[in-house]
């Protein structure tokens, strides 16, 4: 692996890693704000490497445009939160870039991981197939969890914020 590639790989750890501890951790408080910042720096090191990486496809590609995507989605969360607006909407806009962001780094890390089985030889069907297949799975389970838990956490960090 060459140094780009293993430093990418390096930032997508500290992303899942970190974006978990967010997760995980109470938010709206200190400690959330620095793991949330070491979540962010790292994606954004991550997403940018990845625009450095031309290896499958020879040129820019459908995974550059993803890394370009991935970084509005992490600037539609971390904006809202740094400016505290739109007033009454910004902790939702937050909450929902956050969590899309991470979805994200999922769906990209599953299809790696799948891009990669025994099954798959070169570009070919089977590489798009198991791609897709991994990312859309992550994609529906996330979009699941985020509905789901949208009301309680944003409860929680408005009693969380209040203190």
């Amino acid at each position: 692996m060459s140094p780009l590639g293993l430093f990418h790989t390096a930032m997508g750890v500290i992303a899942l890693i970190s974006g978990l501890l967010v997760y995980l951790k109470p938010q709206g408080t200190a400690t959330h704000r620095r793991i949330g910042y070491v979540y962010v720096l790292s994606m954004v090191l991550l997403n940018v490497t990845a625009l450095m990486i031309y290896r499958l496809f020879g040129g820019f590609g459908p995974f550059h445009v993803l890394a370009i995507i991935s970084l509005i989605t992490l600037l539609r969360g971390i904006v809202p939160a740094y400016r505290k607006r739109p007033a009454g909407q910004w902790l939702t806009q937050h909450y929902l870039g956050m969590s899309w962001s991470y979805v994200g780094l999922w769906a990209a890390t599953a299809a790696e991981i799948a891009s990669r089985g025994p099954w798959v030889t070169g570009r070919g069907p089977a590489f798009g197939i198991s791609v897709f297949v991994a990312s859309a799975v992550i994609i529906a389970i996330g979009a699941i969890v985020i509905n789901r838990k949208q009301a309680d956490i944003l409860r929680r960090v408005m009693g969380n914020l209040k203190r």
